[in-house]
């Protein structure tokens, strides 16, 4: 896929989430590919890219020869996603505890000392910023490149908007920076 198709993708994956999670397609429904691309404006290639992707995060099921539909998430589904997310993260911490080089601890402890310093500053769009980088190391100091992928794939859907207490962080990056350093596990990040 060619660079200048892929931000137009991630529009369109964005605005059809959304589309989704305020009901504007009913459970079940057909996605037309024709009339969604006339609606942006776009050819149905960047429209594709976003509909693989939607179905790739549970959002809508494809069956060749029919189309994508739209599944409705429940609840139930919406926690156990979490769940493993949540999982897949903790999993790469616990690798990275053991396998991380004295450089990514160093470049961890930035990337703490840059998070702490955007939560005392309630400065929760620099936090963002900065606790991106600090996962993305962790992905990286796991040394699973598989799993790095994995995690970042749903990384890269979160939109940074969900609302954050930056008091409750504050008082929880000591001690997951503090575990990783030492090598031993880390509960959740």
């Amino acid at each position: 896929m060619s660079k200048t198709r892929q931000p137009a993708a991630k529009l369109i994956y964005e605005r059809l989430e959304t589309m989704i999670a305020e009901g504007q397609f009913k459970d079940g429904e057909r996605l037309d590919e024709t009339m969604l691309a006339q609606e942006f404006g776009v050819s149905r290639t960047p429209l594709r890219e976003a509909l693989r992707q939607l179905t790739a995060n549970g959002l809508t099921e494809t069956f060749p020869n029919r189309g994508t539909f739209v599944r409705r998430l429940d609840f139930v589904r919406i926690v156990e996603m979490f769940e493993v997310m949540a999982e897949m993260e903790a999993w790469c911490a616990r690798l990275a505890a053991t396998r991380a080089t004295a450089a990514q601890l160093l470049l961890l402890r930035h990337a703490a000392s840059r998070c702490e310093a955007a939560l005392q500053e309630n400065n929760s769009r620099a936090y963002y910023a900065h606790n991106e980088t600090f996962h993305r190391l962790i992905y990286d100091a796991s040394g699973n490149s598989f799993l790095a992928e994995l995690v970042l794939e749903r990384l890269e859907d979160r939109d940074g908007n969900d609302p954050v207490n930056l008091e409750q962080l504050l008082d929880t990056w000591p001690e997951w920076l503090e575990r990783i350093g030492a090598g031993a596990p880390v509960a959740l990040l």
